[in-house]
């Protein structure tokens, strides 16, 4: 089999096998080798193992200990749950029956409910105070990641609701220096305003901090990777990741910048419609490329989770009310912003439906839960308009626009919680 890398199930129960060496198959995920003659079995080079049937054999020894996603060992019929250990087996009375020797202290929780929350600042709650560390002193807060990335504790991710956990996420929030003993839900915060697909598993996130407090000193911070938050929770052995929320790819098209360009260009004789138009035809141009990144993401997340995972993609809003803003936005601008939103959920829900036969992976669909009477400038408005100038809580108080800018308010982020609430609880 060792030409097999790409073997991902291998069913080879009641044999009569006294052998067997799975370390060149490390796509293997499902191995049920119960009911032979094994001795020893070293799967520990099987990261993507999350089954393991090996009762009625006559183990001494098994190691597991490469196994990040392996929950249960099932042997001689019962359920023995994992550590990040290697794990010895000892003969009993019958020669079929191994006993487990393992520091229960160390036992992975599988009845405990993980949560990470990644993506941009459709899914950090830009613009949504308060923001977590908003509330420290300025020294402290420049530095702090939560702050930087504008988190909000009334984001939408906060306010998911989890079968079986009391509350919303928020009440779940990881904290580094609070004990998790007896904790039933974890919840991990990585969504930052301004994200791109590259800040997910390339390239840092710098950010620009520029405030009053401070004299206009500019600070440049570096906010890590987002995909990181996998590595924390595996060497933290906190067990494996339930559900992963996020949006991606807004900033890559860069429809809220072209937004607040567009209102800030002449509209002296057309130019401004003519510019939008370019911007708009540059943003298909370069579409391909965004497109694959977006899908890079997703398995990139698989990858580094458990096969039973499930992954929930939030797509964007229409931005504009249909009537446009005065001069500042006309109609026909409104509906080529709008028209091209549409266009990029398709995008991104076509990208999703390719990936299901991988992966647990599910598209949904904010742009009906907006309608079309809830944009900026609607007269029941869950999008913040342009705001001119900077709000306090800005990094960058020589912007000339505040980064609040059309993003959802507390109205929208709820209307965002509903939509994946919904979908969560299937």
């Amino acid at each position: 089999m060792s030409q097999n890398t790409a073997l991902y199930k291998l069913y080879c129960e009641n044999n009569q096998l006294t052998g067997l060496d799975v370390s060149k198959n490390t796509a293997l995920q499902d191995l049920r080798c119960n009911n032979n003659q094994l001795t020893s079995l070293n799967v520990s080079q099987n990261a993507a193992l999350y089954e393991l049937e090996c009762q009625y054999n006559q183990l001494t020894n098994l190691d597991i200990s490469g196994c990040p996603y392996l929950v249960y060992v099932y042997q001689n019929g019962s359920n023995n749950e994992r550590d990040n250990t290697m794990y010895y087996f000892g003969t009993a009375q019958d020669d079929r029956y191994c006993i487990l020797w393992v520091d229960k202290s160390l036992i992975l929780r599988d009845d405990r409910i993980i949560v990470v929350s990644l993506g941009d600042s459709y899914s950090s709650g830009e613009g949504i105070e308060p923001f977590y560390g908003q509330d420290k002193q300025i020294n402290e807060k420049i530095n702090d990641e939560d702050w930087l990335a504008h988190r909000s504790k009334n984001s939408w991710p906060a306010m998911l609701e989890i079968p079986g956990i009391d509350g919303v996420m928020r009440n779940y929030k990881y904290d580094p220096e609070k004990s998790l003993e007896d904790v039933q839900c974890i919840w991990f915060f990585k969504a930052s305003s301004g994200a791109e697909t590259k800040h997910f598993n390339k390239s840092k996130q710098k950010k620009t901090v520029r405030q009053a407090e401070l004299n206009f000193e500019e600070d440049k911070k570096y906010l890590p990777l987002q995909l990181e938050v996998f590595d924390q929770i595996k060497e933290k052995g906190l067990g494996n990741v339930d559900y992963v929320t996020l949006s991606v790819g807004g900033n890559d098209v860069g429809f809220a910048d072209i937004i607040t360009t567009c209102a800030w260009e002449s509209s002296y004789l057309g130019s401004k419609s003519a510019v939008l138009r370019h911007k708009l035809s540059s943003v298909r141009e370069n579409l391909e490329t965004t497109e694959a990144n977006i899908r890079d993401i997703y398995y990139a997340i698989h990858d580094r989770t458990s096969p039973r995972t499930k992954i929930i993609v939030a797509g964007y809003p229409k931005l504009l009310d249909v009537n446009g803003k005065g001069a500042a936005i006309s109609r026909k601008e409104a509906y080529m912003i709008n028209s091209n939103v549409t266009y990029f959920n398709g995008v991104i829900s076509d990208i999703i439906q390719s990936c299901k036969s991988d992966m647990d992976i599910s598209f949904v669909d904010i742009e009906s839960k907006f309608g079309t009477t809830h944009q900026a400038y609607s007269d029941e408005s869950w999008i913040n308009g342009i705001i001119i100038g900077p709000n306090h809580q800005d990094l960058d108080h020589k912007s000339i626009a505040s980064s609040y800018s059309i993003h959802p308010n507390a109205l929208g982020a709820r209307a965002y919680a509903d939509a994946v609430n919904k979908t969560i609880h299937g």
